[in-house]
């Protein structure tokens, strides 16, 4: 019964992050257009501190194009 309450805090998170996300943009950015910029800065950050964390891995030219793509579709999309 331990993944019940995984599964019952998963919307809650989920919840959170998007009324996070909606009241900065609609408050603090004004231009909309501005937001794959905002994101691809934190998507830097965050990067570069799980590639630290991880210990230096390497990935397959392959595999990092894959990644790479699927965080570019990921920003258009939004």
């Amino acid at each position: 019964m331990s993944w019940l309450v995984y599964a019952l805090l998963s919307p809650l998170v989920f919840s959170v992050v998007n009324f996070g996300d909606k009241f900065i943009i609609e408050k603090h950015i004004k231009d909309t257009r501005a937001m794959p910029i905002y994101s691809g800065i934190v998507a830097f950050f965050t990067g570069c501190v799980l590639f630290v964390i991880t210990g230096f891995p390497t990935l397959p030219l392959q595999d990092m194009i894959l990644v790479m793509v699927t965080g570019v579709m990921t920003s258009v999309g939004a």
